[in-house]
């Protein structure tokens, strides 16, 4: 089935069965920590993957084929069975460009996500439709599969993914492309059924959103959504005319109320159509009448909320987001929203409290960058400064090194791969949590040494985009060698402080007991897993910042207002957003991305073993926001695709 039909069908389903997901549009951040430690044991080897290793880590031109075709499962190796799909067009894979997943598996469908990092990929499946597929069907261990991916390549346009811990190499083929058949334009997209009018009478249809056309580009398909029932047809076009043909009805009996078969019925007597001002007009045969629809964004009834509790609610549904706990702040000019619910531990049942210290991951590269602009500010330094004038023995480890420049390195914009899934996430890969590798110090020189020894850059400098942590523990040395400050004092005196950030800190090794809520993290296996004792030197200068929603609100806010610097500039520099997405980004600046250009919204997000966490600041409506959560297998993101679809929380009266 093409790419389109699938995303289509699978959006359509999810509404149809009144799915609420969770999951976020935007690509999930790979997993990344942060700060320093004084262990000198040199890191592990990079775990070799279960295909041949002298298979070529993916670049950008991967990045685009993979997202190029919709994928079916053709087969599965791993070391003690080999198998071929019997009907690979019944599991299928679209990756689309905003980091969204469409998978159909058999006779389910799911909205998942995804990620990648060099060779790394990251997948995660979203809720499921939840027919009972035949006996013979391998739904759930597809979607099993995916679940664990970790790396992925091409061979003879084919793509593979292997498994986390030699778990096996899944593959795939593209699908058929289809031949585009002549169409008109302007009726391409989505419609809802608004209303019905003839001689004699005018309706209007009580559930617009359960009466949807879909008409498709590629192929002349058209996808009808029925109320219960779901219709897959074809349409052709000359001038105004319009004919649908509709293939077979599925049978599901709808409420007496319905207007399933009338609606059916209608769309086999059209003759004409037009299109105007965002709404359709379908005029039937024999004056028989007319339907009018209008132009319809499916996802905005998915994420859609009217107030802040219902953000929460749905962001933490657990059918994406197993956190124990979570607070939720947001500071409009209508008043301040916060809210701390569920648990800080799950050992003895403390609660969240909303003043409770959380470690906030790669939220610190945003305190990275704002450090280096300060530094550009004093004169110290320029970010058009390449990295070998501050760090030349570094600089010489890498290919082209000689032409990173530290701006290059706040962007993204270097092509140095990242270590995080490596490092950080090697406690995290098998059956069990590895709690040696979980609580092991690094100093920022073995981390950048284990990149030179095991890792491949991705692309040469100034190329491309790629989110590495690598880059800010680069930064961050060089941050130590112009100034002759240790990051955190420096952190201290040119950030929190100035900003009244009272409980905000670097962690530069193991927390000490009870100075942040528990973190946990749920394993392959659906372990769930205490790793609160995660040694923060793993991340340093990219993620090990610990700190609060309310201190969080104060840098959000000393963010939007530039009074964390002393020339406006600086922030201009800060968001001056380039071309490439970046992680869970649509574009990315010096240390913080774009999250959606309507609304405009920006800022970072952060995840650790144990925490994700985000805040994001939209300026035009004057409104920031914070959401922290105990637990790095949620999925944080949603948050700001249930921000943009839901322009009511800007105006939301709060106390």
């Amino acid at each position: 089935m093409k790419k389109n039909i699938l995303l289509s069908l699978l959006i359509l389903a999810m509404l149809r069965a009144a799915c609420s997901s969770s999951q976020s549009p935007g690509t999930i951040e790979p997993t990344v920590a942060a700060p320093e430690a004084t262990n000198t044991t040199a890191p592990p080897a990079a775990p070799s993957p279960t295909t041949d290793p002298a298979s070529p880590e993916p670049s950008t031109a991967d990045l685009v084929a993979l997202q190029a075709n919709a994928w079916q499962w053709t087969g599965f190796t791993n070391p003690v069975e080999q198998f071929e799909v019997e009907n690979p067009t019944s599991y299928t894979l679209t990756f689309n460009q905003d980091g969204t997943l469409n998978i159909v598996a058999d006779c389910n469908n799911a909205l998942g996500s995804y990620t990648t990092d060099g060779s790394s990929l990251t997948i995660t499946v979203g809720p499921m439709t939840l027919a009972a597929c035949p006996l013979d069907s391998r739904s759930d261990q597809f979607v099993t599969y995916l679940g664990s991916a970790a790396i992925y390549f091409f061979q003879d346009g084919n793509l593979f993914i292997d498994l986390f811990a030699d778990g096996g190499t899944m593959e795939f083929a593209p699908t058929q492309a289809g031949q585009a058949a002549e169409t008109t334009a302007s009726i391409t997209g989505v419609w809802r059924w608004e209303q019905f009018t003839n001689l004699d009478e005018q309706l209007a249809v009580p559930e617009p959103g359960k009466y949807v056309l879909n008409f498709l580009a590629e192929g002349n398909v058209v996808i009808v959504v029925a109320d219960c029932n779901t219709v897959l047809g074809s349409y052709s076009t000359e001038g105004e005319s319009l004919k649908i043909e509709l293939g077979p009805t599925t049978l599901a009996a709808c409420g007496p109320e319905s207007l399933s078969e009338q609606f059916l019925t209608y769309l086999q007597s059209i003759a004409s159509y037009t299109v105007a001002d965002g709404r359709l007009r379908l005029d039937l045969a024999a004056d028989g009448g007319m339907l009018e629809l209008s132009a319809y964004d499916p996802l905005v009834d998915i994420y859609k909320v009217s107030t802040w509790d219902e953000a929460l609610a749905k962001v933490t549904d657990p059918a994406a987001c197993d956190a124990p706990g979570a607070v939720l702040l947001a500071d409009t000019p209508q008043g301040r929203f916060l809210k701390a619910q569920g648990l800080a531990s799950t050992q003895d049942g403390t609660p969240v409290a909303v003043e409770d210290s959380f470690q906030i991951g790669s939220n610190t590269k945003s305190f990275t960058t704002v450090l280096s602009l300060l530094l550009q500010e004093d004169g110290t330094w320029s970010l058009d400064d390449p990295l070998s004038k501050w760090l030349p023995e570094q600089s010489a480890k890498f290919p082209s090194g000689d032409q990173i420049t530290l701006r290059m390195m706040g962007q993204n914009h270097t092509g140095i791969p990242d270590y995080a899934d490596w490092i950080i996430g090697d406690a995290l890969k098998g059956e069990s949590l590895d709690q040696a590798s979980l609580e092991k110090g690094y100093t920022p020189e073995e981390i950048v040494d284990y990149v030179v020894q095991n890792l491949e850059p991705s692309f040469a400098p100034g190329e491309g985009w790629e989110y590495s942590t690598t880059n800010f523990i680069l930064l961050g040395m060089a941050i130590e060698k112009a100034t002759g400050k240790p990051l955190d004092q420096l952190y201290q005196e040119r950030i929190f402080d100035p900003l009244g950030m009272d409980h905000t800190f670097l962690l530069d090794g193991i927390p000490e007991a009870g100075s942040i809520v528990h973190g946990y993290y749920t394993l392959e296996n659906g372990t769930v897993v205490d790793v609160t004792n995660w040694n923060g030197s793993q991340g340093w200068a990219g993620g090990s910042i610990v700190s609060t929603a309310e201190d969080m609100a104060k840098y959000a806010a000393g963010l939007a207002s530039g009074d964390v610097f002393n020339d406006p500039a600086s922030l201009e520099q800060l968001i001056d957003f380039g071309d490439g997405a970046v992680g869970p980004f649509d574009a990315y600046g010096l240390g913080v991305g774009r999250w959606s250009a309507d609304p405009f919204g920006w800022g970072h997000a952060g995840q650790t073993p144990g925490f994700q966490t985000l805040y994001a600041i939209y300026p035009e409506q004057d409104t920031r926001v914070v959401f922290l959560t105990n637990s790095g297998s949620c999925n944080v993101y949603s948050l700001t695709t249930i921000i943009s679809a839901s322009p009511d929380l800007f105006t939301q009266e709060l106390p």
